[in-house]
Order: structure tokens, then C-alpha cells, then sequence
């Protein structure tokens, strides 16, 4: 889970989904663009955005 995109579409998604990670995932994406581009970063599915009051800075989307 991760990597390196640089491509011109992409979708990504987690491991389980639509459910919780598995245990001991780690996801991190990096998504890399020539200066000038203009990145589109659509979310079809809200259902993990939301953090709880006190919730983990490193499991969130940014």
C-alpha cells in the first residue's frame, strides 16, 4: 500500500476497503507534478475522512 504517482489518472484505494485497514498497514502516497500542473484530488467515498475529537494526525487524508 503506497507509492510514488506521477501518472495523469489514478485512482487509489486502501487495503480492506470499503472496511478498516488491516492491522499494521501503513499507507503513504506521494503524488509528484511538474510545476505549472494543475492536480484534481476527488474523494468519491467520505466514509474514513472524518476524524473523532483527539483522533491520530497520521491516520488522516492530508
Amino acid at each position: 500500500c503506497g507509492g510514488i504517482i506521477n501518472s495523469d489518472q489514478l485512482e487509489i484505494t486502501t487495503p480492506g476497503y470499503p472496511n478498516g485497514y488491516p492491522p499494521n498497514s501503513i499507507c503513504h502516497w506521494l503524488i509528484t507534478f511538474r510545476p505549472g500542473e494543475v492536480v484534481t484530488v476527488s474523494i468519491t467515498d467520505q466514509l474514513f475522512i472524518d476524524r473523532a475529537q483527539g483522533g491520530l494526525r497520521s491516520n488522516s487524508i492530508v
